[in-house]
């Protein structure tokens, strides 16, 4: 596995980097290690303000977690583009998402168009 990892002080993008031991297509063996030891360090850094976790097939649940984390910080943007969240995981993340008012940017194309969909409200009022 070729990790890339791209930081600055108040950005992270983990996007294509295994974070559940799962490939972009679903090969692998499931872990949340990764995405545990992610969520531990967004817990004690008041820095970051923006994660793209994108195309790491992370899941409802891990991407539930990170959110419920995002509701302590001042996260602008977060990225859960391609990360297999399924129907009713857009909507959990969709509803936890509208009530955050720091997160100006949602990152869920391609694979997740549904959450574009769901939040529809929200970016309106974000754009308005």
């Amino acid at each position: 596995m070729i990790a890339c990892v791209w930081i600055h002080a108040w950005q992270i993008n983990l996007a294509s980097n295994q974070l559940c031991g799962l490939d972009t297509f679903g090969y692998g063996t499931y872990t949340i290690e990764g995405i545990s030891a992610l969520a531990n360090a967004l817990s004690v850094n008041a820095s970051v303000t923006s994660v793209d976790v994108g195309f790491n097939s992370i899941g409802k649940e891990a991407a539930l977690n990170l959110i419920n984390i995002f509701k302590q910080k001042q996260m602008v943007s977060v990225g859960l583009a391609g990360c297999d969240l399924g129907p009713d995981g857009v909507e959990a993340v969709a509803d936890m998402i509208r009530v955050i008012a720091s997160i100006t940017e949602v990152l869920a194309f391609v694979c997740e168009p549904l959450l574009l969909s769901s939040m529809t409200p929200w970016l309106t009022r974000c754009a308005g």
